[in-house]
C-alpha cells in the first residue's frame, strides 16, 4: 500500500521538474521582432533596447552553434514577459563555453545561457552582436 502511494508522488514531481526546466514556448508580441529579420538593424537595435531596458527580466537560451568564414556564433533565443526574439551572437574567447565550441554545440540545444552579455558592433563590413561575457551555462539534458 505504501509503494503505491508513493508512485503517483514521484511521478508528479518528475513531470513537474521537466515541465519546470528547458526552454519555454517562443511567445512575443513585440512588433518589430514580427515586422523585422534577426540580421535587420532595427531588430538588432530592438535587442539592445530590450537589453537596456529588462535585462533582469529576459532569459537566454542556445539553439546551437554556427561556425563559417566570419567566425563562430552561437544562435540564441532570448525570451521574457511576451517576447521572443532570436540572434546570432559572435564569439571569440571560448573560455567559459568551451564545451559549446568543443562539442560544436551537439547536447547544448536548448541549454540556458546565464547572465549572457554581447554588444552590438558595426566594421566596414557588417553589423553583429559580439559575445563579451556568461555567467554560466545550464543544461538541463
Amino acid at each position: 500500500m505504501r509503494i503505491v502511494f508513493r508512485a503517483p508522488i514521484l511521478i508528479t514531481l518528475c513531470i513537474l521538474t521537466i515541465v519546470r526546466c528547458g526552454k519555454p514556448d517562443c511567445v512575443n508580441t513585440n512588433q518589430i521582432f514580427k515586422e523585422y529579420k534577426p540580421d535587420q538593424i532595427e531588430y538588432q537595435n530592438e535587442i539592445v533596447k530590450l537589453m537596456e531596458l529588462e535585462y533582469d527580466k529576459i532569459d537566454f537560451w542556445l539553439n546551437k552553434y554556427l561556425k563559417n568564414e566570419k567566425g563562430e556564433f552561437i544562435d540564441i533565443q532570448i525570451s521574457g514577459d511576451k517576447v521572443c526574439a532570436n540572434a546570432l551572437v559572435r564569439v571569440t574567447d571560448w573560455t567559459k563555453m568551451e564545451g559549446i565550441q568543443k562539442t560544436q554545440g551537439h547536447a547544448y540545444s536548448g541549454a540556458e545561457l546565464v547572465g549572457l552579455k554581447f554588444s552590438l558592433e558595426r566594421d566596414s563590413i557588417d553589423t553583429y552582436f559580439l559575445y563579451k561575457d556568461i555567467t554560466k551555462v545550464i543544461d538541463y539534458d
